[in-house]
């Protein structure tokens, strides 16, 4: 008899747990169905947006850091009276032919003097600790981080990652090509990285990091910009698969969201040469799931 009971109410439980598992597992793809078809009308991103992102605003934040850094070494080339960036005081007198070296950080906290800055280490220290990346379309384990650039951190909340080079990288096409085809940059000094709120999430290119070279004539060009694709390919510029336009994973087409992995490395130059308007957006399955999660726990757990 009371096996039988014992059985009879193991079933019970059995079938209880099975009902409530069908109910929950109801819950969560109605749910899930309809909150994907509100983010695509265009009216889910408050819902939907974790790390919320107030375009405009946060293009106002990256145009101000471009102009900061290019007033920068514009100012310094202006005073030394010379029209190549390499030609200053700048990088005559750095100690190292690369800005990552140890005994160059006392010069450049003395460089970027002007920035305003709260605070300058080098990665991984232990006042500068790891920051990793993610892509603007990549699975969440798949992380990048700078691993030896020169931080600068201001006031304004921002963050920039300089890696910086004493005599240049040379250009990959002729000078005169590159003038032809209307390109600006004809030797590279360096790397900026510009985290537009600092060490905050969400820490993806593209969202909240985007990248630009520093020229010779002082000012920043993107990453996969028009002038990058013309100093690696001179008139054929067009075809370059270094131009963002050209290969969706940069950033590039009407609608990324139809990329499997899209790195967002090349989103500086697509909101540079559109004006400073983000104008892209990425649904990520992690976000709906965690939507999703958040209203069961808010259903169920009370």
């Amino acid at each position: 008899m009371k096996k039988k009971l014992f059985l009879f109410m193991y079933i019970l439980l059995t079938a209880s747990l099975a009902v409530f598992i069908l109910f929950a597992l109801q819950f969560v793809l109605v749910k899930g169905i309809a909150l994907v078809k509100q983010y695509e009308n265009g009216h889910g991103e408050d819902v939907l947006n974790f790390h919320k992102i107030n375009k405009k605003n946060d293009m106002a934040k990256l145009k101000k850091a471009y102009y900061i850094i290019t007033d920068n070494f514009q100012n310094i080339m202006k005073q030394e009276n010379k029209t190549d960036l390499g030609e200053t005081s700048f990088f005559v007198n750095m100690p190292a032919y690369r800005s990552v070296e140890a005994e160059t950080q006392v010069y450049l906290d003395e460089a970027f003097s002007g920035l305003n800055i709260q605070k300058t280490c080098y990665n991984y220290l232990e006042d500068c600790p790891k920051i990793e990346y993610g892509g603007l379309k990549y699975p969440f384990w798949i992380k990048t981080s700078f691993p030896s650039h020169y931080r600068i951190y201001t006031n304004d909340g921002m963050l920039y990652y300089f890696d910086i080079y004493k005599y240049g990288i040379e250009h990959e096409s002729q000078v005169e090509d590159i003038i032809k085809a209307g390109g600006k940059m004809t030797k590279i000094y360096g790397l900026v990285q510009i985290d537009i709120n600092g060490n905050d999430k969400p820490n993806k290119w593209g969202k909240d990091l985007f990248g630009f070279y520093i020229a010779q004539d002082g000012h920043l060009y993107p990453y996969y910009g028009k002038d990058r694709a013309i100093y690696n390919a001179g008139e054929n510029w067009k075809k370059s698969k270094l131009y963002w336009r050209n290969k969706k994973m940069l950033c590039g087409g009407k609608n990324i969201n139809l990329s499997l992995f899209v790195s967002g490395e090349g989103c500086a130059a697509r909101v540079t040469e559109n004006a400073w308007k983000h104008d892209y957006e990425i649904k990520e399955l992690s976000d709906i799931l965690t939507v999703l999660k958040n209203k069961i726990r808010a259903k169920f757990f009370k």
